[in-house]
């Protein structure tokens, strides 16, 4: 797989570095973060590092408002496992999209055939369960929700989690007041940001962060 261009380096830098909003965590005062530093959430799973990987953004239900968001996701998502040096050969995402265009009604593809059809070892699924800008079409505050997990796919085992539905993860973005896109274009913009913070949440699962820095909540 290419390397990420500087451009994306940057976006997803800038992403990284931005204000988040944390549910349901405490503030720490600035004389523990001195002593102790910055609390931090270990990773969720840690991937195999030498085997091949893949990503699938599972859309298939169409909750997505545009398929070129799904790409975006898919694109965030592997430039975060790339710059963190997860894994050695990450397979690009735009194949499993394209197989997945393949299967009909009649008969839809495994996700064990999904990842064979592009000689992947291991294969990460990713469902889009929601993904809205406003929960109520009032409030601008942009949230997704996912689930997430890991297929063996030269066995056809889970590898991650227990729980066969996946790994649910949620993603919000902060909520500012008098912010809600208006046009077009600012929505789209707002569209955008959500897919780019929602890949970098699903990335984060697989590696060990600051928690001023979390994406999203399991």
């Amino acid at each position: 797989m290419k390397s990420p261009s500087n451009a994306l380096r940057s976006a997803i830098a800038g992403l990284l570095l931005g204000p988040v909003l944390l549910a349901g965590c405490n503030i720490v005062g600035p004389a523990f973060v001195l002593v102790h530093g910055p609390p931090s959430i270990p990773a969720e799973h840690k991937l195999d590092k030498k085997r091949s990987t893949v990503l699938f953004i599972d859309d298939r239900s169409g909750v997505l408002p545009r398929p070129i968001l799904g790409q975006q996701i898919a694109e965030v998502a592997e430039t975060t496992i790339l710059e963190k040096n997860l894994v050695d050969d990450l397979i690009s995402a735009r194949g499993t999209h394209i197989a997945a265009r393949q299967e009909t009604h009649d008969q839809p593809l495994s996700l064990q055939e999904i990842g064979r059809a592009v000689g992947a070892d291991v294969l990460i699924w990713i469902s889009i369960d929601s993904f809205a800008l406003s929960p109520d079409g009032q409030t601008f505050a942009p949230m997704s929700e996912t689930r997430v997990k890991i297929l063996d796919v030269t066995t056809g085992e889970r590898l991650w989690p227990a729980e066969p539905e996946g790994f649910r993860r949620v993603i919000r973005m902060p909520t500012q007041q008098g912010t809600s896109p208006t046009s077009r274009a600012d929505v789209l913009e707002a569209q955008q940001n959500l897919a780019s913070w929602t890949g970098i949440g699903v990335a984060q699962l697989f590696f060990k962060r600051e928690a001023t820095e979390d994406r999203g909540r399991g």
